[in-house]
């Protein structure tokens, strides 16, 4: 996983479609769970995403007792913040929240904050999931609020949907 400094050149989250690019203020909530994690999976957000290599992630691993929040610029990935949390459990859903005011993250899990930071450097962007570590994730109820670059409509995917892959 990532730590300050680290030079990790294949860490890709899912990043959403430039519409769902948060102007200012905004929650985004998202049910998450693990059903297999055969390497420390994770759950988590990408926020204020300017490309592939610019952005933040607040990230929760299967066994490091712990939420971070780490800012990447480049190659480079910075640890900003660790907070200690009770390790999330396989096939459980949980309700992960994320609300960005102004520079502050507040990262929720079911209702408790579990970490909050400002980072005067934030500069709003693209939004997206995190999984990563070989561990197969589910996502449902994806919901963005706020002030977006898009004011009407809706996007849907099947990806959020899938459930299990037929080969």
């Amino acid at each position: 996983h990532p730590s300050t400094g680290n030079t990790i050149g294949n860490y890709h989250p899912c990043i959403l479609d430039d519409s769902f690019t948060p102007a200012g203020d905004f929650s985004f909530t998202a049910q998450q769970r693990y059903t297999n994690t055969a390497n420390n999976g994770i759950i988590g957000f990408v926020l204020g995403a300017q490309d592939s290599e610019n952005y933040y992630f607040i990230q929760q691993f299967t066994t490091q007792n712990a939420v971070t929040l780490y800012r990447r610029s480049g190659a480079s990935f910075n640890l900003l913040l660790q907070t200690s949390v009770t390790d999330p459990v396989v096939n459980q859903w949980y309700e992960v929240r994320v609300e960005m005011t102004g520079t502050t993250f507040n990262y929720y899990v079911d209702g408790d904050l579990k970490l909050a930071h400002n980072d005067p450097a934030y500069v709003p962007g693209r939004i997206g999931l995190l999984s990563y570590h070989q561990s197969v994730n589910e996502y449902d109820d994806v919901v963005v609020t706020g002030d977006l670059v898009a004011t009407s409509g809706s996007y849907e995917s099947n990806a959020l949907d899938v459930g299990s892959l037929q080969g």
